[in-house]
């Protein structure tokens, strides 16, 4: 019975409280280290102590971490809440003289650990003759809370001036790649997972490039089934942007996917 508490302490400090009912007090917790402690309250008819019905969470620290290339293993810090993106490769735009040859698809990027893959755009070939040849924006899975598929290459244009292929944009990924003006140039894609623009050979038009999948899981502590537990080590692996071809094939490269872990 609380009615009449004349003190109350946590952690063996005394703190001011209220007394709502007989059965309910609210008090403001001291500063304290980590762990479990106890509580005591004072009434008129003596001291009664919960040991251990209290404990202090480790301090969130909000902050992220991404990863452009390569492959490694993300610790989990402590979170209440812990976003993971990922982005695919972007696929390379090509320009070439015929026949037409496809571009280079970009790498998939994957947290193997939850499951989480976002493919790489598929390459543009060029358009020779009014025919379009166009690669597909990567697919993605895994996400608890968006899998989204990535834009396809745009086609080229005739132009007295050089022609151009714009690389795709993607909804969550690298946005629309500006026109090459360089004859005999192409343009590298906008990470993260944009595809590469191809450019205009005498009468061949080339073909952006198709971007990367995304998908996005988002976890909330004790909360979300499945949610990484503290200290665990993520494995993640980022997918490389299909490259240029070279060679008389005037292209740019896709950009590279991306990994990124968001936590408060």
């Amino acid at each position: 019975n609380f009615t009449g508490a004349s003190s109350v302490t946590i952690g063996g400090t005394a703190v001011a409280f209220t007394v709502v009912n007989s059965t309910t007090i609210t008090a403001s917790t001291p500063a304290h280290a980590t762990g479990a402690v106890s509580v005591t309250v004072t009434n008129p008819g003596g001291t009664g102590t919960g040991t251990n019905v209290f404990t202090y969470q480790p301090a969130i620290t909000p902050g992220s971490q991404q990863f452009d290339s390569g492959s490694g293993a993300f610790v989990v810090p402590t979170y209440q809440t812990l976003t993971v993106e990922v982005w695919g490769g972007g696929g390379c735009g090509i320009a070439n003289n015929p026949p037409a040859v496809a571009g280079n698809s970009g790498g998939a990027s994957t947290v193997s650990t939850l499951g989480m893959t976002a493919n790489g755009g598929v390459g543009d070939a060029a358009i020779i003759a009014g025919a379009a040849y166009t690669g597909q924006g990567g697919t993605a899975g895994g996400g608890n809370n968006a899998n989204t598929q990535g834009s396809q290459g745009g086609h080229g244009t005739m132009q007295a001036a050089p022609g151009n292929g714009f690389g795709a944009g993607a909804p969550n990924g690298g946005g629309n790649i500006a026109a090459p003006t360089v004859s005999g140039s192409g343009f590298t894609g906008t990470a993260p997972g944009g595809g590469g623009s191809g450019l205009r050979i005498s009468t061949t038009i080339g073909s952006g490039g198709s971007s990367g999948g995304y998908c996005k899981s988002v976890f909330t502590a004790g909360v979300t089934p499945g949610a990484p537990g503290v200290g665990a080590a993520l494995s993640y692996a980022v997918g490389a942007g299909g490259a240029a071809a070279g060679g008389t094939q005037k292209n740019g490269a896709g950009a590279n996917g991306r990994v990124k872990f968001t936590w408060s």
